[in-house]
């Protein structure tokens, strides 16, 4: 077979063509493990070392750039075509250049000559914050323990701060908690330009512990008072004592506080001289016992002052029990009055005998007066009658107090016989009450009797309207009680006078 060139037997017409070099098609991911952290206040950034390109020229490699996503708050930030985006704020991120690199040396700039596709998503995750109220302890004073600190127990992010109330108040001895209030908690961002930004959301769980408030009890500044003593006045059948003034003083200087009483002398009535045991507990305001006293109280009684030159003559007084009685019987010359048998030698023995309308200071022969009345320190009514301001007529309790007080009425007589027939005398020492055999007037025989041999004087009690009334007897026939007989007003007997009041 022969070939033939036949060339010159057509017409050849160039067209110049275009040979074309597309964009090689790349993929980027990322090993998971670089694809999130937890939130720190910070942008996430993905070296261009942390990537995985696939596709690439056997002859280029990616020598530099990162992905940056756009904020830095956590969330999911995908990457699609070329470009990085927060899903939900559809905010592009910053991409830097990427180079690659050829192997002849050249560097193709910006992906110019690929086309890349991005599979990765960064993410930044919850960061946990765990908050813890602060503790806080005091001794007891009275007013509320607060402790509005708290302490972060863990990291936070960069240019955050933690703010928060907390809530807790302790008065009393004991504790409570200090609470973090879970709705106020805030954490904000420092932009670094004067602004700030809320970014509490990114921190989850949020731990919130839990502080103490503590108030322990007074300890010290306090302790029991030592043996004290009362000295009851004249007059006083009672007395209270109570924590708060024991020793007649601001005792109790812890501010705050109150005390009770657990047994209370006022109990004991009529009182006597006497220690006696008094506890009583110190209590906070919150009725917290904080501490206990076994109060040691002497009670005594003060002096018995007498009456100096009332009409004309000055009188002793006695303490007998919790009575201060005159030491002697009155010897003023008023109302009708008279010396027994009307003999004045017998003034200077046992003074002058008065009948009871005299005594108690009303007409004589209205046996419907009434005596007027006064109210003694102890609160109770009496009779002065004739008796020196602020001394009274003793009613029948005063009387059946004095026998309770000396047991026997031996102890109530002089004990010399110039004032009693022998073997009625008193005992000495005795109580200082001294009574003389004076004798009375019996009006309705019209005669005195039992001079040396009895000892009469008046009481106060009496109603209107009635001739008969109440007076104390110390006889040979009422030796062994203090004695309360009914006699005629009109008779005549001693008056003895019974303090009622301190200060007239």
């Amino acid at each position: 077979v022969r070939n033939n060139d036949v060339t010159d037997q057509f017409t050849v017409n160039q067209v110049p063509g275009t040979l074309t070099i597309g964009k090689r098609p790349i993929s980027f991911t990322i090993a998971a493990d670089d694809a999130s952290k937890v939130y720190d206040g910070t942008p996430l950034t993905v070296d261009y070392s942390q990537l995985i390109v696939s596709g690439l020229a056997s002859t280029d490699q990616l020598i530099a750039g990162a992905i940056t996503t756009n904020d830095f708050v956590v969330g999911d930030y995908p990457i699609t075509d070329g470009n990085m985006f927060r899903m939900m704020a559809e905010k592009y991120s910053t991409k830097s250049g990427f180079s690659i690199k050829h192997s002849s040396g050249e560097l193709a700039r910006a992906l110019a000559s690929y086309s890349p596709t991005f599979t990765i998503t960064l993410r930044i995750t919850h960061r946990p914050l765990t908050l813890a109220a602060d503790d806080a302890t005091k001794v007891y004073d009275g007013t509320p323990l607060t402790n509005n600190s708290f302490s972060i127990t863990s990291t936070m992010g960069d240019g955050d701060a933690v703010s928060a109330t907390v809530n807790g108040s302790q008065t009393c001895a004991g504790e409570s908690a200090n609470v973090i209030d879970a709705a106020s908690v805030q954490v904000m961002h420092d932009n670094g330009d004067g602004t700030h930004r809320d970014v509490t959301s990114s921190y989850t769980p949020i731990t919130l512990t839990e502080g103490i408030l503590k108030v322990t009890s007074i300890t010290t500044g306090f302790s029991c008072p030592t043996t004290v003593t009362l000295t009851l006045m004249e007059g006083t059948h009672e007395m209270t004592v109570t924590g708060a003034d024991l020793d007649g003083t601001a005792m109790l200087t812890p501010a705050n506080t109150h005390t009770h009483v657990g047994n209370n002398l006022a109990s004991l009535n009529p009182m006597t001289e006497d220690t006696y045991t008094v506890t009583w507990t110190l209590y906070d305001d919150c009725d917290s016992a904080m501490t206990t006293c076994d109060q040691m109280v002497i009670v005594q009684y003060a002096p018995c002052e007498g009456v100096t030159d009332y009409h004309g003559h000055t009188y002793d007084a006695v303490r007998i029990g919790h009575q201060c009685w005159l030491a002697e019987d009155l010897r003023w010359a008023t109302g009708d009055y008279h010396t027994y048998n009307e003999d004045p030698a017998n003034l200077d023995k046992f003074g002058y005998l008065y009948s009871w309308y005299t005594a108690v200071n009303v007409t004589e022969g209205n046996v419907n007066a009434t005596p007027e009345t006064s109210i003694a320190d102890d609160g109770t009514t009496y009779v002065q009658g004739i008796c020196p301001a602020g001394w009274a007529v003793p009613s029948q309790s005063d009387v059946e107090a004095l026998g309770l007080n000396v047991g026997t009425v031996s102890t109530l007589k002089d004990p010399s016989t110039l004032y009693w027939m022998p073997g009625f005398e008193g005992v000495n020492p005795g109580t200082g009450f001294d009574a003389r055999g004076g004798g009375r007037y019996n009006a309705a025989l019209g005669r005195y009797e039992d001079l040396r041999t009895g000892y009469h004087f008046w009481e106060s009690d009496a109603q209107a309207g009635t001739t008969s009334v109440l007076s104390a007897c110390i006889a040979y026939y009422c030796d062994t009680v203090l004695f309360a007989q009914p006699n005629q007003k009109n008779d005549r007997k001693s008056v003895r006078c019974v303090r009622k009041v301190v200060t007239p």
